[in-house]
């Protein structure tokens, strides 16, 4: 299942492409979440065109997904050790 989330803030118009995989969702954030830190200490990148909605947007998809691909930097499993324990995850991830 793919689904469409706006998430503007960065820029107008961004969104995220939610997709359900065997492990669980996956959030393909695009520029609304450039790195990790923004995500997990909620902390603003250099450029925003409004703030408000960058913490809105965040928001949208604080569920938790199991991994987001980020539009700049590395992607990221939020909750690493418990997938680790729950999915056999290579430990050098």
């Amino acid at each position: 299942m793919l689904g469409k989330v706006e998430t503007p803030g960065h820029t107008p118009g961004s969104i995220t492409i939610m997709a359900e995989t065997s492990h669980g969702l996956v959030a393909i954030t695009g520029d609304a979440i450039m790195a990790r830190e923004h995500f997990v200490k909620r902390k603003l990148p250099k450029w925003v065109q409004n703030r408000e909605q960058v913490f809105k947007s965040v928001d949208k998809i604080s569920f938790k997904p199991y991994m987001i691909v980020l539009g700049h930097g590395r992607l990221f499993i939020p909750d690493a050790e418990k997938f680790r324990e729950s999915n056999s995850l290579p430990k050098d991830r």
